[in-house]
């Protein structure tokens, strides 16, 4: 076993909290998930124009749900004395916020991914092509995503 690396900085808990934050949310992750499925459902077997305009806009809200788990951490850590804890070890309030911020962008992103992509699936196999505003409410979607490549929160 290796010993920490010996600096001023402490250990990244990112991936700790990314963890803790799925098995402490994972009701919330499975119902998200499982919510957006039904929607994927219900509109993919309906007409395309249903699905065009009410999949991307409902999703988000699905997705949220999911991460809620992110959530539910940051609380349970404040309300036990957690966070108080790691700041009086040199962590920064800072960097605990964004993991726990991060953690739960990771959540809406499996909820996401796995609803768009069943979605999208069942939409394309019933032959249905993508339509412009299909399209463009995704784009909006994809904002998210855009927010994620370009944050430099974590630094």
């Amino acid at each position: 076993m290796a010993a920490p690396p010996i600096s001023g900085e402490p250990l990244s808990l990112l991936g700790i909290t990314i963890r803790r934050s799925i098995i402490i949310g994972r009701a919330a992750l499975i119902y998200g998930t499982a919510m957006s499925l039904l929607l994927a459902i219900a509109l993919g077997f309906s007409s395309p124009t249903s699905f065009s305009s009410g999949f991307p806009v409902f999703l988000p809200i699905f997705a949220i749900v999911g991460s809620m788990g992110g959530l539910t951490v940051f609380t349970s850590d404040r309300l036990k004395g957690v966070l108080e804890y790691l700041m009086a070890y040199g962590i920064s309030p800072r960097r605990l916020f964004v993991n726990v911020l991060l953690a739960s962008l990771v959540l809406v992103t499996i909820v996401l991914v796995i609803a768009l992509g069943f979605g999208l699936g069942i939409f394309l196999v019933r032959g249905n092509s993508l339509s412009d505003v299909l399209v463009l409410l995704l784009a909006r979607l994809s904002r998210y995503s855009r927010f994620l490549r370009c944050s430099k929160l974590a630094a």
